[in-house]
């Protein structure tokens, strides 16, 4: 049996995230689509605002094979929540990591704006260098401390590797404080879903318990001594938690 699988990597994050994983998932006789997503080297020009590249993302998949598994990781997690809620037709079952539905205060979007803007600030004044260097030195990312030197570096050269105006273009578009709340309508979820968080990435673990009592039957895993990108830090783990979602394996 083939299953086809869609991958939506992070901020900062671009298909080649997924190398490991699909390595893993691959020879399980899994299709792997991996699409870019806004501002990581999508073709998302006509794009003005979350549910558009919700919508952009949408139009691309379901001319792949559907219904399929989403997989979402941080950012591509909010997206891939948006487009459960909007095309639910698309997909059989899905894997939410390290994600959120959205920010139901408008004081708590204003916030993230403003720290969002000093991220573009940073950005277009001294470039993608000095941005990478900030961003990896966010107390979110500190567990991959005890990641290989190889890891690490390929992991920095594709951060580099894009360009300023495209990632802040994300962060004014599909940034957390642009996105809408989906925190009311996750109950209208009906497909098999899994979301998983690190064990020690405190925050998402508390927001993963909450959206697993929003989304009906939905199961939750948190991953023993792993942070937040679980994409980069436990791909095998997250590859079995992929087929056992698609299986229908024990929920």
């Amino acid at each position: 049996m083939t299953i086809a699988v869609a991958l939506l990597h992070g901020f900062t994050g671009s298909p080649s995230s997924f190398q490991e994983l699909a390595a893993v998932l691959e020879p399980r006789g899994v299709r792997v689509a991996a699409p870019p997503l806004l501002g990581h080297g999508a073709d998302d020009s006509g794009v003005r605002d979350f549910e558009g590249e919700v919508e952009r993302l949408a139009r691309g998949l379901a001319a792949r094979d559907r219904p399929m598994h989403l997989l979402g990781y941080s950012l591509g997690g909010r997206v891939a929540i948006g487009l459960l809620c909007r095309h639910p037709e698309l997909f059989s079952s899905a894997t939410l990591v390290s994600t959120q539905p959205g920010l139901s205060l408008a004081q708590a979007r204003l916030e993230r704006r403003v720290a969002d803007e000093a991220w573009c600030d940073l950005l277009l004044s001294q470039g993608i260098a000095a941005f990478v260097q900030a961003w990896e030195n966010l107390p979110l990312f500190a567990t991959q401390a005890n990641l290989s030197d190889d890891v690490l570096a390929r992991q920095r050269a594709e951060r580099l590797a894009h360009d300023a105006g495209g990632l802040v273009r994300s962060l004014k578009i599909c940034g957390l404080g642009e996105m809408p709340s989906y925190w009311q309508e996750l109950a209208a979820v009906r497909i098999p879903t899994t979301i998983v968080a690190g064990e020690r990435d405190a925050k998402f673990v508390v927001i993963a318990q909450q959206m697993r009592e929003k989304i009906r039957g939905a199961s939750l895993v948190v991953v023993p001594g792993a942070g937040h990108n679980l994409v980069l830090e436990r791909p095998a783990a997250l590859a079995g938690i992929v087929m056992r979602t698609v299986l229908g394996g024990e929920r």
